[in-house]
């Protein structure tokens, strides 16, 4: 195995709160990465770069994840750390998110429409926008340039249009991390589900 590996995605759980039609990780076993296992991961790349704690998940679940974090900065000074989350959990973990130093984290949503969002994903997008807005608002009374904040798009025939509003949204809110567009894939995995 390579040495040379500069990025590295992590799934820290496959544990979610929300039931994305789309998404193949509810049909995956429900269960938290061992920090031990993440650690012995960090270990076998000496020159991470930029880490990912993502997946089909949402990684603010794992009662470790700012753990992670804390390890991955130690066992790899410099490293950039990131993070794709529903952005159901921001408003519960304000601090703890300005604290670990994270370079970015993107919000997971394909629309900015409540009806569809809920519709989609299965939770209320009113809570991902308050937990939004106030974590940008403590950045900037605490005068922090991080992390820096976007959305990650997945792109649905059902939500091609939906661009325009999320833009708007993004500038309401004064998102920094700017957009990731991907499409639907269309791997065995998800097409069967």
């Amino acid at each position: 195995m390579s040495t040379e590996i500069s990025f590295l995605q992590v799934e820290p759980t496959t544990c979610c709160n929300f039931r994305c039609a789309f998404c193949a990780g509810r049909h995956l076993p429900q269960r938290d990465m061992d920090l031990g296992v993440f650690e012995a991961a960090l270990r076998l790349f000496p020159r991470i770069e930029h880490l990912e704690l993502q997946g089909e998940e949402e990684p603010l679940l794992h009662p470790g994840f700012f753990d992670m974090v804390r390890l991955a900065k130690h066992l790899h000074p410099g490293v950039r750390v990131s993070t794709i989350t529903n952005g159901s959990l921001l408003s519960e973990n304000i601090d703890r998110i300005l604290d670990a130093g994270l370079h970015k984290l993107h919000i997971s949503l394909e629309s900015a429409d409540p009806a569809v969002f809920q519709e989609i994903r299965g939770g209320r997008l009113e809570k991902v926008v308050e937990g939004a807005a106030a974590l940008m608002a403590a950045r900037r009374q605490r005068g922090s340039q991080g992390p820096a904040v976007g959305f990650a798009v997945t792109r649905l025939r059902r939500t091609r249009d939906a661009a325009p509003r999320l833009a708007a949204l993004y500038e309401w809110l004064g998102l920094d991390g700017g957009f990731a567009f991907q499409p639907l894939q269309t791997m065995a995995a998800y097409t069967r589900h």
